[in-house]
């Protein structure tokens, strides 16, 4: 080989071994290894180039589990004599079912290791923690692995059963003991109508106070779901029923208890309520308010006359006797009057027309009537009757009055047919 030739295959391998100095290698977890110790069957574990949390596990993908004593057993990036378990249980001594462990650290290339003197195999112990998730593969183990009464509330980890756990139907009620389950144990929501068989939930099993309005849909309890009587006032919170929550005519005096309701249920703008009170001797009640409270007006006069008055004529005046009284602005004045009126006239007396009648003292005018007036009275030939008018009169202004009967013959000519006329009376009472 001439020296210009090798010279060229000189440069060139001292590039390539610069070129392979330079590139880094992939990091990986080295030196892994494990041992059973002969003396005490706990199994060892070794590893070097370590970069993160190491964990082992059972098979590959699997390395999910911590190192019993991780903390002393790992310094910097060395691994020496760490143990899969607590040295006092079984498992610190039993080899996972592949005999194999797997190494991995989240950022080197994971390894495994092969435990010499191993067999392969299901390992099953009744030392309680010994088979975990560790040791068992995915779906390693189904329905048909477990006995019948096998496993209790105590062999199940809280929070590992979820409802995608549990097949469709696969629960009935002889699988859960009385008491079991309470609300903490369900979510919101998860149980509906269509969870729940008919006339299974009674009052019984749920807890006074535990159910409310939001706990219950919109129409969800109508009357077939209310056993009769089994709600009492007590039951219903107060302001919580209305008009529009009770059928019409389904209530009737029988469904209200005696005293039950008072004048605080009524509404005193719709039904008038008992009067509370009277007046007292000597006054009369001048009005009645919504609640029952009364107002009193004392009586300032009550006055009574009698005599003969006047015989009908074609203009109306008064045909009684009057009496007098004071009256004040804002009072009332009751008025009842009655007198004998006959006829010895052939053909009786005709067309009598009477009113209950007032007028201020000295007034030489007509007197004032109170509505249309008792019209056409008639009597036979030698016939004597009373005729009566009463009323009330609401609002006079103050002064001194003279009330009675007034009245005339309609359609008079010539003497009246009334000629056989006698005493009358007149009450006037001021309020």
């Amino acid at each position: 080989m001439n020296a210009s030739l090798r010279q060229v295959l000189l440069r060139a391998g001292i590039s390539a071994a610069v070129v392979i100095a330079a590139s880094p290698s992939a990091h990986a977890l080295e030196k892994c290894k494990a041992k059973i110790d002969k003396k005490t069957g706990i199994i060892y574990v070794d590893a070097g180039g370590i970069a993160g949390p190491l964990l082992w596990g059972a098979y590959s993908g699997a390395e999910e589990n911590p190192f019993f004593n991780d903390a002393t057993c790992i310094a910097g990036d060395i691994a020496k004599a760490c143990q899969i378990q607590d040295p006092s249980s079984l498992g610190s001594k039993t080899p996972p079912a592949g005999c194999s462990i797997y190494l991995d650290d989240g950022v080197s290339t994971p390894c495994s290791v092969w435990l010499p003197s191993c067999t392969p195999g299901v390992r099953l112990s009744d030392e309680q923690g010994l088979v975990d998730g560790a040791h068992l593969a995915p779906d390693s183990i189904g329905s048909a692995n477990v006995a019948d009464g096998s496993l209790t509330g105590a062999d199940v980890q809280d929070g590992s059963l979820t409802g995608t756990d549990i097949q469709s139907g696969s629960i009935t009620g002889t699988q859960i003991a009385d008491g079991s389950i309470t609300g903490a144990d369900i979510s919101d929501g998860t149980i509906t109508g269509t969870d729940i068989a008919a006339s299974t939930i009674t009052g019984s099993n749920v807890s006074d106070g535990s159910l409310t309005g939001a706990d219950l849909a919109a129409g969800s309890i109508g009357s077939n779901e209310v056993a009769d009587e089994s709600l009492t006032g007590s039951d219903i919170e107060d302001g919580s029923l209305t008009g529009s929550d009770v059928q019409d005519e389904s209530l009737t005096g029988a469904d209200i208890q005696d005293g039950s309701i008072g004048s605080s249920d009524v509404d005193d703008t719709q039904v008038q309520l008992r009067l509370s009170s009277g007046c007292a001797a000597g006054s009369g009640i001048a009005g009645v308010a919504d609640d029952g409270t009364v107002t009193c007006s004392p009586f300032s006069a009550t006055t009574t006359t009698y005599g003969g008055g006047s015989t009908p004529t074609s203009s109306i005046a008064f045909l009684t006797t009057f009496a007098s009284a004071s009256v004040t602005s804002g009072q009332q004045v009751q008025v009842t009057a009655s007198k004998a009126f006959g006829s010895t006239n052939v053909g009786g007396g005709q067309n009598l027309r009477i009113y209950p009648c007032y007028h201020l003292s000295g007034d030489p005018g007509p007197p004032s009537t109170l509505g249309n007036g008792i019209f056409d009275l008639r009597v036979p030939q030698d016939t004597r009757v009373t005729f009566s008018v009463s009323g009330t009169f609401p609002s006079l202004a103050t002064g001194q009055y003279e009330f009675g009967m007034c009245g005339y013959e309609n359609g008079l000519v010539g003497p009246s047919s009334w000629n056989s006329n006698d005493q009358g009376y007149v009450s006037v009472v001021v309020m």
